[in-house]
C-alpha cells in the first residue's frame, strides 16, 4: 500500500512536471525499455564505461519504485528512490581485453544529510554483490550534484558485458520529496590484472573563467564570456561517434563544459594553441571520432601534420565566426566507411569558408546519396569564389568534382561537393 501511494505522488509529480517542462520518462510515461549500454573511455592503462543515471529498463521501474526524469535534452537521471527501491541497467560493458573491475564513481543529487546505500548485483537481482556503496554527500539541491568514487570491489574478475541490479536502502523519508537520490551517472573503471585504478570523472569541472581569454566582441578570436541564449560557447569538442554523451575537449569556454559534462583533456594527437588560435591534429588514430568546433573566430585554423583520421568534422559559426581553414603539410582522412552523411560539414551564420592551403592533403567520403563536403549558411551565402579557397602545390592539379547549390530552405542555403568522395592532393 505504501508503494502505491508513493508511486501515485511520483504521477501527480510527473503531471507537475511536465506542465513546468522537466519531463519524467520511464515508469512515469510507459515509454519502451532501453539498454543501457554505456559510453566508453580508454587510455593505454585504463578503461572507464559511463552509464547515465536515466538509462536503467522502463519496465522494470515499473514495478521496482523507480524512475527516470530528464533533465535537460542530454542528460536524465534515476529518480524517485525510496528505502527497498530497485533499478536495472542492461548490457553494461566492464572493461577490455581482460581488464576488470577496479573501481565505480557515482555522480548524484542528495539534499539531505541521510546517506543512501546503493547495493549493485551481476545479473539478476540474488546475484553476486559487487558491491554496497554508502552515499553520504549532500548537495544544495536535485540541480547540483556531488561526486563520489570507490575502489572497493567485492566481486572477483568482474569484466565483460552485465545486467547490473541496483538496490537502494535509506532512513530518508519526506512527505515533500518523492525522491531521497537522482543518480546522473555511474562510471565502471577497469584496468589490467595488476594495475591500480585511477578514478577519472568526466563531469567534474575541469576549468574556471578565465580572464586572459575573455571577449565578446573581436570576431577574429574565439567567443569567450558568459552566453546569451542566442549565441553558442566557443569550444573544441572531441565526441565518440554520436553518443553524447562521451565527450572531451582539447579547449572550451567553461558554458560549454557546463553544457555537455565534459572535461578538458589531453588527447593525444590533438592540441591547441590559443595565442595563434590553431588547432593541430597530428598522427591522431581517431576514425570512430568526430571533432566539433563552434566559434572560434575568422582567425581559426586547423593544421595538419603527419597521417590522421577521423570520422567527422565540422565548424560552426552561431551568430560568431568559425571557418573552416586547414594548414600544414599533413594529411586528414574522413568518414572512410561512411559512417555520417558528411565527411566534412560546415555551418556558418557569416560567410566563412573551406580554405585548404598547398601543401595540405584531405581526403572525405561520403554515406549514400550525401556529399563528402557540405557548407551551409544562414544570413546571406558568399560568392562560391570566396566560400572555397583551395591552393595546389603543382599547376595541373585540380579537384575532380566542384561545389554546386544543395538544399535551401527559409533560413539556410546549402552547396556541396558534387562526387561521392573529396580528395585534394
Amino acid at each position: 500500500m505504501g508503494r502505491m501511494l508513493r508511486n501515485s505522488v511520483a504521477i501527480m509529480l510527473a503531471a507537475m512536471l511536465t506542465i513546468t517542462g522537466i519531463i519524467p520518462v520511464g515508469k512515469l510515461a510507459g515509454a519502451p525499455s532501453a539498454k543501457a549500454v554505456g559510453e566508453v573511455r580508454k587510455d593505454s592503462t585504463q578503461t572507464e564505461t559511463t552509464v547515465k543515471g536515466g538509462s536503467c529498463d522502463d519496465d522494470y521501474s515499473q514495478t521496482h519504485g523507480t524512475a527516470e526524469m530528464s533533465k535537460s535534452m542530454n542528460e536524465s537521471v534515476l529518480t524517485a528512490v525510496s528505502n527497498g527501491d530497485k533499478a536495472l541497467y542492461k548490457d553494461v560493458q566492464i572493461g577490455s581485453d581482460n581488464q576488470t573491475l577496479k573501481g565505480i564513481i557515482f555522480r548524484y543529487a542528495k539534499p539531505h544529510n541521510q546517506s543512501v546505500t546503493v547495493t549493485i548485483r551481476l545479473d539478476s537481482e540474488n546475484g553476486q554483490v559487487v558491491g554496497r556503496y554508502a552515499l553520504t554527500k549532500q548537495t544544495n539541491s536535485f540541480d547540483d550534484y556531488a561526486t563520489q568514487s570507490f575502489i572497493n570491489i567485492d566481486a572477483a574478475n568482474v569484466t565483460g558485458t552485465h545486467d547490473l541490479y541496483l538496490e537502494f536502502a535509506t532512513a530518508y523519508s519526506s512527505v515533500t520529496s518523492t525522491s531521497a537520490l537522482d543518480i546522473y551517472c555511474m562510471i565502471f573503471g577497469a584496468t589490467s590484472s595488476y594495475a591500480e585504478y585511477t578514478p577519472y570523472d568526466p563531469y567534474d569541472d575541469a576549468t574556471g573563467w578565465n580572464k586572459a581569454y575573455k571577449n565578446d566582441s573581436n570576431k577574429n578570436r574565439p567567443y569567450y564570456a558568459a552566453n546569451p541564449f542566442y549565441k553558442r560557447p566557443a569550444m573544441i569538442l572531441v565526441r565518440h561517434k554520436n553518443i553524447y554523451g562521451n565527450c572531451r575537449f582539447v579547449w572550451a569556454n567553461p558554458d560549454a563544459v557546463d553544457k555537455y559534462r565534459a572535461n578538458v583533456c589531453n588527447i593525444d594527437g590533438l592540441s591547441y594553441n590559443f595565442n595563434n588560435n590553431t588547432l593541430t591534429i597530428k598522427n591522431f588514430k581517431g576514425a570512430d571520432y568526430q571533432i566539433i568546433c563552434q566559434n572560434m573566430g575568422k582567425s581559426f585554423k586547423i593544421k595538419l601534420a603527419g597521417k590522421s583520421s577521423v570520422q567527422h568534422m565540422e565548424c560552426w559559426g552561431n551568430f560568431w565566426n568559425c571557418g573552416m581553414h586547414f594548414t600544414g603539410s599533413g594529411s586528414l582522412e574522413i568518414n572512410k566507411v561512411k559512417a555520417q552523411d558528411n565527411g566534412l560539414y560546415l555551418t556558418s551564420w557569416y560567410k566563412d569558408g573551406l580554405q585548404i592551403d598547398a601543401k595540405t592533403k584531405i581526403t572525405a567520403f561520403a554515406a549514400k546519396k550525401n556529399n563528402p563536403v557540405k557548407l551551409e549558411y544562414g544570413e546571406g551565402a558568399p560568392s562560391t569564389k570566396k566560400m572555397v579557397s583551395i591552393k595546389f602545390d603543382k599547376k595541373n592539379k585540380k579537384l575532380a568534382g566542384k561545389f554546386v547549390k544543395g538544399s535551401k530552405s527559409k533560413y539556410l542555403q546549402s552547396f556541396v561537393y558534387n562526387k561521392t568522395k573529396f580528395e585534394k592532393k
